[in-house]
């Protein structure tokens, strides 16, 4: 995998597991994520890799497969 920037961008409303170690829900803080078209979140062993709606879509019409998709909250 390219090297890809991580950010701490985890607001206080995401949701983890008991652990901590895995997120449930993930709510982004938009001041953290403002201009950053892919990123993965900081902090976690697993790859959260967040990717902007423009660049999604570009990947899309390049039929892009192997991907899960799922819509994020932006605080």
């Amino acid at each position: 995998m390219p090297f890809v920037e991580e950010v701490d961008c985890l607001s206080e409303q995401t949701k983890r597991s008991r652990g901590g170690t895995e997120l449930l829900e993930i709510v982004l803080r938009e001041e953290a994520v403002v201009g950053k078209p892919v990123f993965r979140i900081a902090g976690f062993t697993h790859v959260y890799l967040i990717v902007r709606l423009d660049a999604l879509e570009s990947m899309l019409r390049r039929r892009v497969r192997g991907i899960t998709i799922k819509e994020l909250d932006v605080v």
